[in-house]
């Protein structure tokens, strides 16, 4: 049932014939061939069948490259095995962007800088004398070049001059250092005493041995002598107990201080407690060490303890009786007395009241609140190793 109508024939200036037929008519079947529109007939009757009859051969250049298989990376330099599925072409020209070109069906080209890379195939028809081109794109991004990288471990005050590095480099095996200063080194973590004060730059060449590779990084690092020095105040103290009153001035978190009077006793802290149980002049020698910059100070300070009053008064009664006079007991001594303890026990042995500052807080004959009765009380007054006792009548 197939026929062709008038009309249905058309011609390129090629010499291609395309021709229209009513085609599968009666739901009866057609040939197709691989690639069709359609190898079934969706109508119930004919439909269009088109034929193409071509008379001249087509080549294609179709150049290929597996990155998974074909491609083979040494030092900095990329090998690539190409694929060529060009069809019907029997001679070949490829240019591979580099200088490089090859008339193999299938070649092999090295590539040794990173790169992008326009890779030209051209197929040939020898028999019809046709010709195709097509191209792929290449990127090499991927080698063994070295990364030369590191980091400076120093402190700028630092009177030793002292540097250690930190050697971050990548794909390198060897190392060449230029501290600046006229020194080098071949290590790979060097450390290093420079000169004196100063700007120095630091040059690592990072050195890749297998294929002889290199790589620079530079860095400046400085030496000075900004932070002022350390100094002390040093006084007697006005608390009148024989103890010095320490300031010190310009100090730092990473100081050591040591102290030491003219009896070889020493003490630490930037600001310890050092007490004279004399009156006069006395020699007191300040060191500072300075982990940080490796520097040492030292003062020679003289220092005059005026009389010494250190005597505790604890009177032995009171009278809380509400005329004004004698409402608490007070305990007379220095003020400035650290870690003294007093406390009062009633005759069975209750604490009825204690305090750690003795000199300034004072019973004010309550207990719980209430009016203690009259009555003895016992007392103890704990002042360092030295423990004071005694008794207190309460007088209404």
């Amino acid at each position: 049932g197939e026929h062709v109508d008038g009309g249905t024939s058309r011609f390129d200036p090629r010499g291609v014939i395309y021709q229209a037929i009513c085609a599968a008519c009666g739901q009866l079947g057609f040939p197709t061939t691989p690639g069709a529109y359609s190898e079934i007939n969706g109508s119930n009757n004919c439909n269009l069948g088109a034929v193409k009859f071509d008379f001249q051969s087509t080549v294609r250049a179709i150049p290929l490259i597996d990155y998974t298989s074909d491609v083979d990376t040494v030092c900095n330099t990329l090998f690539v095995d190409f694929t060529n599925n060009s069809i019907n072409a029997h001679e070949y020209e490829w240019d591979f962007g580099n200088g490089q070109s090859s008339t193999q069906e299938e070649p092999t080209a090295s590539f040794n800088g990173f790169g992008t890379y326009t890779i030209q195939l051209i197929a040939h028809d020898t028999i019809c004398d046709l010709y195709d081109t097509a191209t792929v794109t290449l990127l090499h991004n991927l080698g063994a070049d070295p990364k030369a990288s590191f980091e400076v471990d120093y402190a700028d005050c630092d009177k030793t001059f002292k540097a250690s590095f930190i050697n971050n480099s990548q794909g390198s095996s060897a190392y060449q250092w230029d501290f600046g200063d006229g020194s080098s080194s071949t290590l790979a973590e060097p450390e290093h005493y420079f000169p004196g004060i100063g700007t120095y730059t630091i040059t690592l060449t990072a050195i890749d041995t297998l294929c002889f590779n290199t790589d620079t990084y530079s860095l400046d690092i400085e030496f000075t002598d900004t932070i002022p020095p350390p100094q002390a105040n040093v006084h007697a103290s006005p608390c009148l107990d024989g103890s010095l009153k320490i300031t010190v001035i310009n100090g730092q978190p990473w100081y050591q201080y040591r102290w030491e009077d003219e009896t070889g006793r020493s003490f630490s802290g930037e600001n310890p407690r050092i007490v004279f149980s004399e009156s006069g002049f006395h020699d007191i020698v300040f060191t500072v060490i300075d982990t940080l910059c490796n520097a040492t100070y030292a003062d020679d300070y003289v220092v005059r303890i005026g009389a010494i009053q250190n005597e505790v008064f604890v009177p032995n009664a009171f009278t809380p009786n509400a005329d004004g006079k004698n409402e608490k007991f007070i305990v007379y001594g220095n003020h400035c007395t650290l870690n003294d303890h007093f406390t009062i026990y009633n005759r069975w042995g209750q604490i009825v009241f204690e305090t750690y500052e003795p000199y300034t807080e004072f019973w004010d004959a309550l207990i719980d609140g209430k009016p203690a009765n009259e009555d003895v009380f016992i007392y103890t007054l704990r002042r360092g190793d030295e423990v004071q006792r005694g008794t207190i009548t309460l007088i209404r």
